[in-house]
């Protein structure tokens, strides 16, 4: 079966791949396509079926193939929730989910915060949602202003995780993260959506791109 690490989707018959380990993307050429699939839909390890393909040995040469589904880490995000109640959805809440963010980047990579920041409960946010979304907003902008990130100032990954992680470990508001791309010119992108709505985002901008994975809230 395929790891936890690596996610896919079927684009106008192209494959894209993304190893959120090494934050690489991967396109296949068409003639690929049936025989990933084959390989990404597998539901055990292959005896012997793909031995003699080229793909297949990638694959595994990658680490993108695994015998055991392994469960994701668990975090309390204690240094943050260890900001006094009052505090909690202010622009220096904010800030500190910048610099976690920034911080885990370089110390332990994507792959795991992403699996911490899926760990995080979601809160269901129905009291003066509107309300708050807006307030919130407001403080991670403020935030940033005051915030020099080491991987860019329009580095769109680290940005919205710290986004996922303020609005739903400080704020207390739902909301879910994507990773996407969009074919035409070639981009990938990271967003954050609250109840549908893209934040901090234009819709129309986040709509061109084509979902590669997402965790989080559920919409319905």
């Amino acid at each position: 079966m395929l790891a936890r690490h690596v996610q896919w989707a079927n684009l106008d018959g192209l494959i894209y791949i993304l190893d959120l380990k090494s934050e690489t993307y991967f396109a296949l050429e068409p003639a690929y396509r049936e025989r990933w699939e084959a390989i990404a839909r597998y539901d055990r390890s292959p005896t012997n079926f793909f031995d003699d393909e080229d793909l297949y040995q990638t694959a595994k040469a990658n680490g993108w193939l695994t015998n055991v589904a392994k469960p994701g880490c668990k975090t309390r995000f204690v240094g943050i929730r260890a900001l006094p109640r009052a505090l909690r959805a202010s622009p220096l809440a904010a800030w500190a989910c910048l610099a976690y963010v920034s911080a885990s980047l370089q110390l332990r990579g994507f792959y795991e915060l992403m699996e911490r920041l899926q760990s995080a409960p979601v809160p269901v946010d129905e009291v003066l949602r509107e309300t708050r979304r807006e307030a919130a907003e407001k403080s991670f902008l403020c935030a940033e202003r005051y915030f020099l990130s080491s991987r860019g100032a329009d580095d769109c990954l680290s940005r919205s995780l710290a986004l996922y992680l303020f609005f739903v470990v400080c704020c207390g508001l739902s909301a879910r993260h994507h990773i996407g791309i969009r074919r035409y010119p070639f981009e990938a992108h990271a967003w954050v959506t609250h109840r549908g709505t893209a934040l901090l985002e234009k819709q129309l901008r986040v709509e061109e791109f084509s979902e590669l994975t997402s965790f989080g809230e559920v919409t319905r």
